[in-house]
């Protein structure tokens, strides 16, 4: 069975792939989405960070600029899919109590 588990209680939203028959996990992308910078991060199964992408937030300090935001992770996954395979994309939120 391949179990997808999401981690919003962390510090950074991320989500991984777990193959339940082998007992390993296939790795996880990481995504850090904030008001001055945003990444993001894809770790392989022994959680070995392996590809970052970064870029500036685009913001006017109350919003930010969305359309900017979902180019670059669309462009970041993409690179990603290319040397990795990605079978899961979850999108998750954080916020602190």
């Amino acid at each position: 069975m391949i179990l997808l588990a999401i981690d919003t209680a962390a510090a950074l939203c991320a989500a991984c792939v777990f193959d339940s028959g082998a007992g390993s996990e296939r790795g996880r992308v990481v995504l850090d989405i904030g008001k001055t910078n945003s990444k993001v991060l894809a770790f392989d199964a022994g959680l070995d960070l392996v590809a970052t992408y970064d870029t500036a937030s685009i913001s006017d300090g109350t919003h930010l600029d969305t359309a900017h935001g979902w180019a670059f992770i669309l462009a970041s996954l993409k690179e990603i899919a290319k040397r990795f395979r990605l079978s899961a994309i979850v999108p998750a939120t954080w916020s602190p109590p």
